[in-house]
C-alpha cells in the first residue's frame, strides 16, 4: 500500500538503500582501471594523431613552399593560437619559412667570402649580426626558428671565413715577402756588380757589406708567416733570382744553410735550377762585348804576371 514512512524519508547520496539506511557503495572516482584506460586508448591513437599532425605539417610545409605568405596561412592573432601555439599547418608553412631564410643567409654570406675574409674581425661581426637580422620573418614562430638555425649556421660559415682569411693573409705575406727580397737582391747585384767592375783600390767595400747585411736581415721568416708558405716563398725567390742571372743573392743564402732547411727533393730541385741558370748566365755573358773585353784584359795580365815571375 505504499512505501513505508522510513523508505520514503530515505536518501540515496553516493550509496544504496538498505531498508531505510544509506550505506555506502562503491567509489564514484575514475580509479586507477580507468586511468589505465585512458592511457591504453592514447597509446592507440598516437600513431593515427602523429599521422594526422604530420600531414597538416607537410600542408603548411608545401602551401608555403609554393609561395603562400605567412600572412595568409598563420593566425598567430587567434585565442587559440595565444593558448596552444600554432597548429600544425602553421608549423609546416613557418618552418619551410625559417628554413628558407636560414639557407639564403648561407648561400649569401659563402658567395661574399672573398670580401668577408678581408675585413677586421669587428666589421665582420657587424655584417653577421645585421645580415641576421635582415632575415627575420616578422612571424614570432618563424623568427623563433630563423634566430636558433643562425645560431648553427654561423659557425660553420665562419670557419670557412676564418679559414679564407688565413689562406689570404698568407698569400698575401708571401707577396710582400717576396717583392721585398726581390728588390734587396737586386740592388745588392747592383752593387756587387758595379764594385766588381772597378780596380780593388777604388772598391767600396763597406757599401757590399751594408747591403749584405740588409738584404739577408729582410730574408729572415716574417711574422705570422707558416714554415710552408716561407719555403714556398723563398725557393720561389730563388729561382727568380737564378732566371735573372742574379747569382749574389743566391750564393749569400746558400752560404747562410740554406740547403738545411730545404728537404731532399727541394734541394735536388734548387741544384738543378743553379746548374742550369748559371750555364745559361755564364753562356749569356760570353756573348757580351764588354764581358768579352775583360776576360781579355784579364787574360792580358795573368800572361804578363807569369812573364814577370820567370
Amino acid at each position: 500500500t505504499g512505501a513505508s514512512g522510513a523508505s520514503r524519508g530515505s536518501q540515496l547520496v553516493g550509496g544504496q538503500a538498505t531498508g531505510g539506511v544509506v550505506t555506502s557503495g562503491m567509489e564514484t572516482t575514475p580509479g586507477y582501471v580507468a586511468g589505465e584506460l585512458g592511457q591504453y586508448f592514447e597509446q592507440l591513437l598516437a600513431p593515427q594523431v602523429e599521422r594526422a599532425r604530420q600531414r597538416k605539417f607537410f600542408e603548411g610545409y608545401t602551401r608555403a613552399q609554393a609561395g603562400e605568405t605567412l600572412k595568409e596561412l598563420t593566425h598567430n592573432d587567434s585565442p587559440l593560437t595565444k593558448i596552444f601555439g600554432p597548429s600544425g599547418f602553421e608549423q609546416g608553412a613557418q618552418f619551410f619559412a625559417a628554413q628558407s631564410a636560414i639557407n639564403k643567409w648561407s648561400t649569401d654570406r659563402l658567395a661574399e667570402i672573398d670580401t668577408l675574409k678581408r675585413m677586421p674581425e669587428g666589421e665582420l661581426a657587424k655584417v653577421m649580426s645585421e645580415t641576421s637580422l635582415g632575415m627575420m620573418t616578422g612571424d614570432l614562430y618563424a623568427d623563433a626558428l630563423v634566430q636558433q638555425g643562425l645560431l648553427e649556421a654561423q659557425g660553420p660559415v665562419i670557419k670557412q671565413v676564418s679559414a679564407a682569411r688565413y689562406q689570404w693573409l698568407q698569400q698575401e705575406g708571401a707577396s710582400r715577402y717576396s717583392e721585398a727580397a726581390n728588390s734587396a737582391a737586386d740592388a745588392l747585384q747592383a752593387i756587387a756588380v758595379g764594385q766588381a767592375a772597378l780596380s780593388p783600390d777604388k772598391r767600396d767595400t763597406e757599401a757590399t757589406r751594408l747591403q749584405t747585411m740588409r738584404f739577408l736581415d729582410g730574408m729572415q721568416k716574417p711574422e705570422g708567416m707558416a714554415d710552408e708558405t716561407y719555403l714556398r716563398a723563398l725557393k720561389g725567390f730563388m729561382r727568380n733570382q737564378m732566371a735573372k742571372g742574379n747569382f749574389y743573392s743566391v750564393e749569400l743564402l746558400r752560404e747562410a744553410g740554406i740547403d738545411n732547411i730545404l728537404d731532399d727533393t727541394a734541394r735536388a730541385q734548387m741544384e738543378d735550377a743553379y746548374e742550369k741558370y748559371a750555364n745559361r748566365a755564364m753562356d749569356r755573358a760570353a756573348s757580351e762585348p764588354d764581358v768579352i773585353e775583360r776576360m781579355m784584359r784579364v787574360d792580358v795580365q795573368i800572361e804578363t804576371e807569369q812573364v814577370s815571375v820567370a
